[in-house]
């Protein structure tokens, strides 16, 4: 299970192999029969332990203490220092047989439900901010897996990994606890995310032109079952049932898959960048630049077409696109240098929350009435002022 998950939290599903697995454990392929069924069969436990830990933080935490706050704090530290055990992240459950897939979506409802019922009693006792305790359960375990995935990439070997996770620890749970804004005007109007404005001078389509036209519902298709389902998870045929075309039409636009991805994450790169313009543009205050690319990134993602995430360790980006991911990273740390120089941001590592948004597309699908600007209005709440009164 620990080289299994290990692999999973490397890799999209399917890319990993028994072959390897067995490789790295010194064993054959056959011999892993003993013990798995198939591939799926190794992930689908693999991620059924992910969510019996979880389960056992949450039992663990309502034992120590009635204090509702207290208990989300444990759960935040937890979770994020973890145990011996490689514990996979539950990235692509849509990717297994039916059943499997039931079984896991069970266990990990009832653990969201566990620790929104936490959020909710901190919230009547008066000890926790009145926030929409499903949507923002699924984002503290969102940032939680993407801030692991972080200290895994930083990482060189397996002891570094667990003291880098051991030393964030505490001061994770300070940032979702506590906010990294120490001030934030409450009256700063975000903007709204309308793409269409924010690509208005470098937009390459032409709308008039059909086959631009169609080019781009391809790509915007493309980009959300990219999303959904991963890079090596959704197929051209699945891209081109979404839109009701068939896989010839989809390589009448783009010569393979490969150009179809890197048409989408130019795509994306073109939001972020503007983005990034709108989020300078906004205020001379270094928090608020910070926030507004936050809930701006929230409501992208909760767009019908919205850009492609670019998650750690699935997918290596061409050179031209990794110098844009490159540029990105600098405005946004010129962002948190300013705002440490005006005094307005507490301790707290502002790229853990670029995880917050790769479950927002998941979480619409179960909540249609709730639109991106509210996802977004929450969502920044928590992140600029914590959760704590």
């Amino acid at each position: 299970m620990n080289e299994g998950s290990r692999l999973l939290n490397e890799n999209e599903i399917g890319s990993i192999k028994l072959a390897d697995v067995a490789a790295t454990m010194g064993t054959t392929r056959n011999a892993l029969y003993y013990y798995i069924k198939n591939r799926n069969d190794l992930v689908a436990q693999c991620y059924l332990r992910s969510c019996d830990k979880t389960s056992q933080y949450l039992a663990q935490v309502v034992k120590t203490t009635d204090d509702p706050s207290k208990q989300l704090r444990s759960f935040i530290e937890m979770s994020l220092i973890g145990d011996s055990d490689e514990i996979a992240i539950l990235n692509n459950v849509e990717s297994l047989p039916e059943s499997d897939r039931e079984l896991i979506s069970r266990k990990l409802h009832s653990n969201i439900n566990a620790l929104s019922q936490i959020i909710e009693e901190g919230q009547q006792s008066k000890l926790l901010k009145t926030v929409n305790a499903n949507l923002v359960t699924h984002m503290i375990i969102s940032v939680i897996d993407y801030t692991i995935q972080m200290c895994k990439e930083d990482s060189t070997s397996d002891a570094s990994f667990q003291k880098i996770r051991t030393d964030n620890a505490k001061p994770f749970a300070n940032f979702l606890m506590n906010g990294l804004a120490k001030k934030l005007d409450e009256n700063f109007n975000f903007p709204q995310y309308l793409e269409s404005e924010l690509l208005s001078n470098f937009n390459p389509f032409k709308a008039s032109d059909s086959k631009e036209q169609k080019r781009r519902e391809l790509i915007n298709s493309a980009s959300l079952l990219f999303n959904q389902k991963g890079v090596l998870g959704a197929s051209i045929s699945d891209i081109g049932a979404n839109l009701g075309v068939t896989k010839g039409a989809i390589y009448h636009h783009f010569e393979d898959k490969e150009e179809l991805i890197l048409s989408c994450y130019t795509r994306a790169f073109d939001i972020y960048d503007a983005i990034i313009e709108t989020g300078v543009r906004s205020s001379k205050k270094g928090m608020e630049q910070l926030m507004t690319i936050f809930h701006l990134n929230c409501q992208a993602q909760a767009a019908k077409a919205p850009p492609m995430i670019v998650p750690p360790g699935s997918y290596s980006l061409p050179n031209s696109l990794q110098d844009r991911s490159d540029a990105i990273r600098q405005a946004v740390n010129r962002m948190i240098s300013l705002a440490e120089s005006q005094g307005e941001k507490r301790p707290g590592a502002y790229g853990s929350t670029i995880g917050a948004h790769f479950f927002i597309q998941k979480w619409l699908a179960e909540n249609s009435n709730v639109t991106g600007y509210q996802i977004a209005n929450e969502m920044t709440k928590v992140i600029a002022t914590g959760l704590c009164i």
